[in-house]
């Protein structure tokens, strides 16, 4: 969760030596573990051939599972990241994405490991509702502006 292994690659950039680490992750119905939610499509679409998982990893776990480790976020909740704060926005009516399974393990995870975490729970929200306008009364984004401007407030 750092640029440092980047820095001094392009020595003449004007930003060479500026900060790139990451200082906040924001995570909104987020995949935080590729496998479990590989598995979790094989049983919702019930199709081998059509698991988005996969398309997106390249390869069945059973093929190649240090690639489903390598693109899992909770594979690097570890001490020796959790510099940064985190905040993991879910929707209670997520169909696609299990919170439970995915943000839930996740945040658990991000505290064993020491990481400054903050849920954001969105009554009634499903998978995408990102693309909401902020100033519709009672829209799902304008739930979550305050909250992410406070946290973003708070961490940079």
């Amino acid at each position: 969760m750092s640029g440092k292994k980047f820095l001094g690659t392009y020595p003449h950039d004007p930003f060479a030596a500026t900060d790139t680490s990451v200082k906040a992750l924001i995570g909104v119905y987020g995949v935080y573990d590729m496998h479990a939610m590989w598995t979790s499509l094989q049983v919702q679409d019930g199709r081998n051939s059509d698991n988005k998982v996969e398309k997106f990893v390249g390869a069945p776990p059973m093929a190649n599972r240090q690639t489903y480790f390598e693109a899992s976020p909770i594979s690097y909740a570890t001490y020796a990241n959790n510099g940064i704060g985190v905040l993991l926005v879910t929707g209670t009516e997520d169909d696609l994405v299990d919170p439970k399974e995915q943000t839930g393990a996740f945040q658990l995870a991000l505290k064993q490991a020491g990481f400054f975490v903050r849920p954001c729970i969105v009554a009634g929200a499903p998978h995408y509702w990102m693309n909401d306008p902020i100033e519709e009364p009672g829209s799902l984004s304008g739930f979550l502006a305050p909250r992410l401007v406070r946290f973003l407030a708070e961490k940079l």
